[in-house]
């Protein structure tokens, strides 16, 4: 795979490639990852047991660098508690909110388990995929891939900014060798 800036010069693709390919080797390894990992996806026993995943119809194998990320559905960015990395609780006064106030901190503290823990777990079993999601620059290159493999089609084309990037496929080694 490689990413390009424009699809009339080839030649501009090779310099922003260099600039997205992070030196860490660790961050350069291959892995797979399910592209929707939710709750309907996953299979739990009655005793709470994980059984079985399934919808890996779009799974690719890719640089961990661009698959370390919190699936969007264990994801609650833009709250200051899931960001830094706090326990989840219910607010103190829980009895006192009208129902109302109490669905909306109980989802709240829901949303916030899941990123918690996702983020927990993660950080116990999977620690290249925690490391990796950690490093900040990574946040733009996964940014830069996941608009540049967006099919380009529709009203899309018509932005200037969209109409430069693409994605190349081919069928030899996901990175290339470095000397």
């Amino acid at each position: 795979m490689r990413i390009c800036v424009s699809q009339k010069d080839g030649m501009n693709d090779v310099k922003v490639a260099r600039h997205t390919i992070p030196e860490k080797e660790e961050l350069n390894q291959p892995t797979i990852r399910h592209p929707d990992l939710s709750p309907s996806n996953i299979f739990i026993s009655p005793s709470g047991e994980i059984t079985g995943l399934v919808d890996w119809q779009y799974s690719a194998i890719l640089p961990v660098f661009l698959q370390a990320k919190i699936p969007k559905h264990f994801q609650n960015y833009g709250d200051e508690d899931s960001e830094n990395f706090r326990p989840p609780k219910l607010p103190e006064n829980l009895d006192a909110l009208t129902e109302d106030e109490k669905e909306r901190e109980t989802e709240l503290y829901r949303q916030r388990q899941l990123h918690y823990f996702y983020l927990g777990s993660t950080s116990y079993r999977n620690k290249p995929h925690f490391h990796a999601m950690g490093t900040h620059d990574l946040v733009v290159r996964n940014r830069l891939y996941d608009i540049a493999a967006r099919p380009l089609g529709g009203g899309l084309t018509k932005s200037p900014s969209r109409q430069s990037l693409c994605v190349h496929q081919h069928t030899g080694p996901i990175l290339p060798t470095r000397r």
